[in-house]
């Protein structure tokens, strides 16, 4: 995935690019912002936008079978997701390639704080009791 395509708002980088890998391996480090979310009860979405999020959640429930352990990363503050986006952005203009500015980051950001509302407390819950 390259955060710099579609200037700054990311997009999968062409398959020559990718990096080949042959096992056996011992870990494997598998991210995303949405992984170890779980549907919630249709009553329970903030936000009418998620009807479709929490149809494909629904679909990814089977991959979660596949993860052994989870590291997930808590915050208090979903202020910190723009944060560290702006960070992220920055250190990408830096090297020369293209990114949002402030006034884009916080539109980019705001359309997925719905998302973490809804769908971290129940995955913080269960972090905690696991």
């Amino acid at each position: 995935f390259d955060k710099s395509k579609f200037g700054g708002k990311g997009g999968r980088c062409d398959q020559s690019k990718w990096t080949n890998v042959t096992g056996p391996l011992n870990i494997l480090f598998f991210e995303g912002w949405m992984l170890g979310f779980k549907p919630v009860d249709s009553d329970k979405l903030i936000n009418k936008d998620l009807v479709l999020v929490n149809e494909f959640l629904r679909k990814y429930e089977q991959l979660n079978n596949f993860i052994d352990f989870w590291i997930i990363l808590e915050i208090s503050d979903f202020d910190w997701v723009f944060e560290w986006r702006l960070e992220a952005e920055e250190n990408m203009k830096l090297k020369g390639k293209s990114g949002m500015s402030e006034i884009e980051i916080k539109e980019f950001v705001s359309k997925y704080i719905p998302a973490y509302e809804t769908y971290t407390p129940q995955l913080y819950s269960s972090s905690s009791s696991s």
